[in-house]
């Protein structure tokens, strides 16, 4: 049908990636599988070797990861090589498994399972503690929150269906005029349907759509403080503190009632037990006493002494034979009182927070990359912890990455939040598509919980982001400030947030068992 296969791998991974690059559009996934597909049916039916269907998806998977994915190369480039062939290869090997069971068990079985392990593969990645769901499909429209409104029901999961289901039809009705050389208008028909019928229900929920909740005044800070240049070495905590207290100042009112600062503001190695001793955060207070009825809430690094060698975690770090500690990616909320709700970051970047299982292989630690002043795997927390403000108001603390994991969010959502509020340092990847693609993942968020989204970064971008998933008010790159806006507090629960990514777990399973038979024919045929 075709015969330049590498204008085929190309045509995907360039079609992939176009969701990804800002000032684009997520409708390109619609079709970009389907050159892949033209390779591998013509492989399917001259009987190719496996193994050239599954080069040829990896070398269209490294062009889509490396256009989406190459600012990470800013902060760390064995890392950025690391991630890109990675999962590129994870994502080839579930499209070579697709290839390997239509051989198996015939194409019809075989298109299903295209289904089942790419949705089962992205719903395990979320939960894997080996993880990068970045480039999960569903997310390639980040960039239009007006095409899919209806991710408050299905969440990402239901975008990769909706591109998986689009590229297959369209591709059995490219198979079928080639066939049949005869234009089957009601097969076009239901594919123009397929694409068009989700995007005018989302119309319908966007135009529709009222904002829920009691409005509440919040202030975002951005310091600006430079990552690598600045925050940990030419630059005091107590300067970097400044800079920010000065800010949030200059914009709180009497009806402000949160003050919001960004991942890691405070640096200066605190620990738990004597954070009310502590000079940053005493005073913190004191900027509270002029607004009385708000809470301010900031990133900070905390430590956890062990005393007790029955107290070790698999994450804690040695100072000698009698005392370990932990160390965690915090936040933190500060108001008159003299509680301070902490909670601790629970997904961690993998390389540079944490190795995976740190139970078993403790030994990766000093492998792990220094971003921040500090190596080796931080400590997690398994609840979803809710600050609650003097007002009320009920917080959800999203430090930096947790914030691409739609159900991971949706735990605060189900544990009362009614805001979400992202803390996070994306300066590390510098003026690239990194920090705008984490963006727009928070619009992703809002449009899932049906959350009003307050984002503080250190470098860009904060804003606020309303129900609907619309950047309501943003401070740009490399800008020094702040923003104060209103903003409402939704208590309804969505269907996303009640049930999480279902749509994933048959999927999941109808894979594990296409994977079973695949090993049980392969061990029959060897017997034989």
């Amino acid at each position: 049908m075709f015969k330049k296969p590498s204008l085929l791998i190309l045509s995907t991974g360039v079609l992939m990636a176009l969701g990804f690059i800002p000032g684009f559009t997520g409708i390109f996934s619609l079709i970009a599988l389907v050159p892949i597909l033209l390779f591998e049916d013509k492989a399917f039916k001259e009987n190719y070797k496996s193994r050239y269907v599954f080069v040829a998806a990896w070398l269209s998977f490294i062009i889509w990861n490396t256009i989406s994915a190459w600012w990470i190369w800013n902060a760390t480039p064995g890392g950025a090589i690391g991630t890109i062939i990675a999962n590129s290869g994870l994502y080839a090997v579930m499209f070579w498994l697709f290839h390997i069971s239509s051989k198996r068990f015939g194409r019809n079985w075989g298109y299903f399972s295209l289904f089942a392990f790419w949705i089962g593969f992205e719903q395990f990645y979320f939960n894997a503690e080996m993880n990068w769901p970045w480039l999960n499909l569903g997310h390639s429209f980040m960039n239009d929150t007006k095409l899919i409104q209806w991710y408050e029901y299905t969440g990402i999961l239901g975008g990769t269906l909706w591109i998986l289901a689009c590229n297959l039809l369209i591709l059995l009705f490219i198979k079928n005029y080639y066939l049949l050389r005869k234009l089957n208008t009601k097969f076009l028909a239901s594919i123009i349907a397929i694409i068009i019928l989700p995007i005018l229900i989302s119309f319908i929920l966007f135009y529709s759509y009222t904002e829920k909740g009691k409005e509440y005044e919040v202030v975002v800070i951005q310091p600006n403080i430079d990552p690598y240049n600045e925050k940990f070495d030419s630059m005091t905590s107590d300067d970097q503190l400044s800079i920010m207290l000065n800010i949030a100042d200059s914009l709180g009112t009497a009806n402000t009632k949160l003050f919001l600062a960004p991942e890691t503001s405070i640096g200066n190695n605190m620990w738990i037990g004597a954070l009310n001793f502590h000079p940053s955060i005493i005073r913190m207070r004191e900027l509270i006493k002029k607004f009385p009825s708000a809470s301010y809430i900031t990133g900070l690094d905390l430590h956890q002494m062990y005393h007790h060698s029955s107290e070790i975690t698999p994450t804690a770090r040695r100072i000698d034979d009698e005392h370990w500690y932990d160390s965690y990616n915090s936040a933190a909320q500060i108001d008159t009182s003299l509680n301070i709700s902490v909670y601790h970051k629970s997904k961690l970047v993998v390389g540079v927070e944490m190795m995976p299982y740190p139970q078993y292989m403790k030994i990766l630690d000093r492998l792990s990359i220094d971003l921040g002043g500090i190596t080796g795997s931080r400590g997690t927390q398994k609840n979803r912890s809710v600050f609650v403000s003097p007002a009320g108001l009920k917080l959800a603390p999203v430090i930096c990455y947790e914030s691409v994991f739609g159900e991971f969010v949706s735990g605060y959502i189900k544990n009362g939040a009614e805001v979400i509020c992202v803390l996070t340092n994306d300066g590390w990847w510098g003026n690239t598509f990194g920090y705008k693609q984490h963006m727009r993942f928070s619009c992703l968020r809002a449009i899932e919980t049906r959350r009003s989204v307050v984002r503080s970064a250190n470098t860009g971008i904060s804003g606020f982001i309303n129900q609907r998933g619309e950047i309501v008010k943003q401070l740009v790159w490399w800008q020094r400030g702040g923003l104060r806006e209103k903003i409402k507090a939704n208590s309804e629960i969505t269907l996303y947030c009640r049930f999480g990514d279902f749509i994933g777990i048959p999927f999941k399973y109808a894979a594990f068992v296409f994977i079973a038979f695949l090993f049980f024919k392969y061990f029959k045929k060897k017997k034989a």
